[in-house]
């Protein structure tokens, strides 16, 4: 049998570091990211659980600063991807050289 991730490991939790909260251009940056996994990917706040591909439903979240979220992804391989969403919304939504 083959080594399966936990659910912990296709889950990692971020807080939203922008002081304008996640808005159109943040969520953009996520959805561009989102959009390179092979499986997908998600973002849950309060329960509304919402396409991290899709940059509408990622600003239907409403989420201010401080707001806690989950960040998901469906397949191992793109462990990559969730790191680098997660690092960019604790970020403040900043670009990095090395992203």
């Amino acid at each position: 049998m083959a080594d399966l991730p936990s659910p912990a490991q296709l889950r990692r939790q971020a807080v939203v570091a922008n002081d304008l909260g996640l808005h159109v251009r943040p969520a953009a940056k996520i959805a561009a990211l989102a959009k390179a996994a092979l499986g997908r990917v998600w973002i849950e706040v309060h329960g509304e659980r919402v396409d991290a591909k899709d940059p509408l439903e990622i600003v239907s979240l409403m989420a201010p600063q401080g707001t806690e979220m989950t960040i998901g992804i469906e397949t191992r391989q793109d462990a990559d991807i969730l790191v680098r969403i997660v690092r960019l919304i604790e970020d403040g939504f900043r670009n990095r050289v090395n992203d």
